[in-house]
């Protein structure tokens, strides 16, 4: 436990502040409230009309706040939000019907930037992490005290990017085709890792 006169990390300090920010803009815009009851709605124009009302909101409010930039992304689905709560449900009812094991590798998951060993944690996290936001800011610093290393595999190389923003002198790959395999394999091996880790 610390008072309030222990220093704390600055980038963490920052980074706290930066969210409370993010938060207050979304409040303001009213963006968080239709997401909650969006998932009962979602089927509604009516509904789709006001979050895209709410999302312009909080672009507008971002960028009078001073943001360099405001993007709106296309996405195919919205994860991590609380409209995927009813996908949430069918994942946790087809998780119930297979055998989850202990993990060989440590498992840490970006909803909570935690570790989870037990299959049944791990089910349940699985499916908070569909419909909820995910703390990649933690879960970074998180791998990289136990993993000097982060390889992202799969298409594209936006968390490559991420990663290499929240600590820019971590070590990190994205595979994308057989030389960047070599690479991360070859950074992988001469790295003096306590063992994988995997998010």
């Amino acid at each position: 436990m610390t008072s309030p006169a222990t220093p704390q990390p600055q980038g963490q300090l920052e980074q706290v502040r930066e969210v409370s920010a993010v938060r207050g803009l979304l409040d303001r815009a009213e963006l968080l409230q239709l997401l909650d009851r969006a998932p009962d709605e979602s089927a509604s124009r009516e509904a789709r009309t006001r979050l895209g009302a709410a999302v312009e909101r909080a672009m507008n409010l971002a960028q009078q706040a001073g943001a360099k930039r405001t993007l709106l992304l296309p996405v195919s689905v919205p994860a991590h939000s609380s409209l995927m709560r009813a996908a949430a449900q069918q994942l946790s009812a087809r998780l119930d019907q297979i055998e989850v094991r202990a993990p060989v590798y440590r498992y840490i998951s970006a909803v909570d930037a935690a570790e989870h060993s037990e299959p049944a944690d791990i089910r349940a996290t699985l499916v908070r992490q569909l419909a909820s936001p995910v703390r990649w800011t933690q879960t970074v610093r998180s791998l990289l005290a136990v993993a000097p290393t982060l390889i992202e595999c799969g298409p594209g190389k936006v968390l490559t990017g991420l990663n290499r923003r929240i600590e820019r002198s971590a070590s990190c790959y994205a595979l994308e085709d057989p030389e960047s395999l070599v690479a991360a394999v070859a950074a992988a091996s001469g790295a003096a890792a306590p063992g994988a880790v995997h998010a």
